[in-house]
């Protein structure tokens, strides 16, 4: 075979082909952007209309409303997912910049990758402004083409791909099965939209754009169960005490659902890679087979299940997180938050960070697992096969031996120390004797002559530290709403976990459903009772009394009353000592 032919100049002849094959969306991409932004209409005038009869054409497009969007969340979920094996290319593989037709100096590395990424982004643009525009049917259509064309490339791709790893050994690329499947969702889902306009528009029918209500119907239903009287607590069962407990008050936003699809890509782009280099490739599965395939398939598939686990604690975690700011309880977060600005800066990122953390973390723990893996079988499983019981009676021999008085010297001074060292309990019905000294001097020398022990004892517990900490911390690494760092520290050393604060802050504060509800109804009270022209010129007085005027006027005063009360208690802290706890006279007069 000639050199030109190896595997390595082959792996990059074909990444450097998918690479550039990717700058050619850019033309259609930039057309369909251009097409749906000239349909949009820009509420206010620009300088430019003066200039160019655009009549308020070329309007902002929105791609997601990650903040209020709680339905059709599937939908751009599956979006991305259909860009999930591109995006992880991108952020696995760096061998592109050999691709350019120039030498990247060290310093322009991150500019690069954000123009790398910000393609990426442009690329599949037109897939999310598709599915939000207000154009249904030219959306439909654009969107249909834009998904079934890109859906024919990544088959072309992926046979391309396989190909040539069976033919040169090139380097193992997952299959893209999830981001296929997601891209097949969303052209059907295209095809239905078109069809359902269709249909409005031949039958002639009235036909009324969706639009995204203010406040939400599990936000208007929280506040309602809010309002009601406490009810007793229903005995919950094994699946919801253990597994999930379904709450009809609670959505996940869009953010939360696209987190988890893009973290199934990563777990099954990782399950998949390994697994493929396991089996596939010569040398490497030569040495498994001698070292143990057994333990590397074993860590792989259990580092998969361990962060699909973590992948839904964290929705479980948000869930329960984002109830407790609802109620304004801020239990869980650390005592200093980060700034606004700050805030709502890591918020952007949060949903990236988590996916990069994902990534990271199942590379980490299916190392620790393979180690594991190695050392249960050298010194358990090997012995076994050999016949050499003998060898792991000594071996758990030894470790009793050491640690069996290690457990009768503690529970030796737990003894000492409640018999001799603490007073009698005050209460015979108390658990536990107060925490009082008696016999001083007996303490004193039981604590001098266990010094010397117990610097031996602490030197292996810091080891024993030590060692749960990796092991622990190395199932934790993906999950940024549990921080690694101690308390302090958390905003300089771990901005992970700084994102999770910031995006938990952030949807509190713009999903919080009594917020939004007290707005939607202040909003169908202006559209019901506008203001006059010249309310503005009122006095305080004329607005007390329109406003009272206007509580009487209405069939449900009662609110409007109980309004009243709370704004005059509020402004006038001292007429609390003196308001009228029972019922009133008549309780149909006045509207205070």
């Amino acid at each position: 075979m000639e050199p030109t032919d190896s595997p390595a100049i082959l792996d990059l002849t074909e990444l450097c082909a998918d690479f550039r094959s990717l700058h050619y969306w850019l033309i259609p991409a930039v057309l369909i952007t251009l097409i749906l932004s000239f349909l949009k209409r820009r509420q206010r005038l620009h300088r430019l209309d003066e200039l160019v009869p655009l009549d308020r054409r070329f309007g902002i497009l929105v791609p997601i409303r990650l903040l209020s969007t709680h339905s059709n969340r599937w939908t751009f979920a599956a979006a991305f997912g259909a860009i999930a094996n591109v995006v992880l290319e991108r952020m696995l593989r760096s061998g592109e910049f050999l691709c350019l037709p120039f030498l990247v100096p060290a310093w322009a590395n991150v500019i690069v990758h954000f123009l790398l990424a910000l393609e990426v982004a442009l690329v599949h643009y037109p897939i999310f402004i598709c599915l939000t525009t207000d154009h249904k049917i030219v959306g439909s259509l654009l969107g249909f083409f834009y998904t079934l064309s890109w859906f024919v490339y990544q088959v072309k791709r992926t046979v391309d791909t396989n190909m040539a790893i069976i033919v040169s050994d090139v380097s193992p690329r997952a299959m893209p099965i999830p981001a296929m499947l997601c891209t097949m969702f969303l052209i059907v889902r295209f095809l239905v939209n078109f069809i359902m306009v269709m249909r409005r528009f031949w039958s002639q029918s009235q036909y009324k754009e969706d639009q995204e209500l203010f406040v939400s119907v599990h936000h208007i239903k929280y506040v309602k169960h809010l309002l009601k009287p406490s009810s007793p607590q229903v005995a919950k069962s094994w699946f919801q005490r253990n597994i999930y407990d379904w709450d009809p008050f609670f959505r996940f936003p869009a953010r939360m659902i696209i987190m988890v699809v893009l973290g199934l890509n990563v777990i099954y782009t990782f399950v998949f890679i390994n697994l493929q280099i396991i089996f596939t490739f010569p040398l490497i599965k030569d040495l498994l087979l001698i070292k143990g395939q057994t333990h590397s398939i074993f860590a792989t598939v259990m580092a998969g299940l361990v962060l699909v686990a973590h992948i839904f604690h964290i929705l479980a975690h948000y869930r329960t997180q984002m109830k407790r700011l609802f109620k304004g309880d801020r239990t869980g977060l650390p005592h200093s938050v980060p700034p606004s600005d700050t805030a709502m800066a890591k918020s952007i990122t949060y949903m990236g960070v988590q996916i990069a953390f994902l990534f990271v973390g199942q590379n980490v723990l299916s190392l620790i697992l393979l180690i594991v893996a190695f050392v249960f079988d050298i010194y358990i499983v090997q012995p076994l096969k050999e016949g050499r019981v003998e060898e792991i009676l000594i071996l758990f021999g030894n470790i009793l031996a050491n640690v069996v008085p290690f457990l009768v010297v503690y529970f030796a001074q737990l003894i000492i120390a409640r018999v001799f060292f603490l007073q009698d309990r005050l209460i015979p019905a108390d658990r536990h004797k107060p925490l009082a000294l008696n016999n001083i001097r007996a303490f004193e020398n039981v604590c001098y002559f266990s010094l010397f022990y117990n610097a031996i004892v602490g030197l292996l517990m810091a080891v024993k530290r030590l060692l749960i900490s990796l092991l622990l911390g190395s199932f934790t690494v993906s999950r940024i709403d549990q921080t690694l760092m101690p308390s302090g520290v958390h905003g300089l050393l771990d901005s992970g976990y700084w994102s999770w604060v910031s995006v938990l802050l952030v949807d509190s504060s713009h999903t919080n459903p009594t917020a939004l509800s007290f707005c939607h109804c202040l909003l169908e009270d202006r559209q019901l009772y506008p203001l006059r022209e010249d309310s503005a010129r009122w006095s305080s007085t004329d607005r007390l009394r329109k406003a009272a005027e206007l509580c009487e006027s209405r069939r449900e005063s009662r609110g409007c009353r109980r309004w009243w009360l709370c704004y005059t208690l509020l402004r006038n802290p001292s007429l609390v000592v003196h308001r009228r706890h029972g019922p009133a006279p008549n309780s149909s007069s006045g509207y205070c």
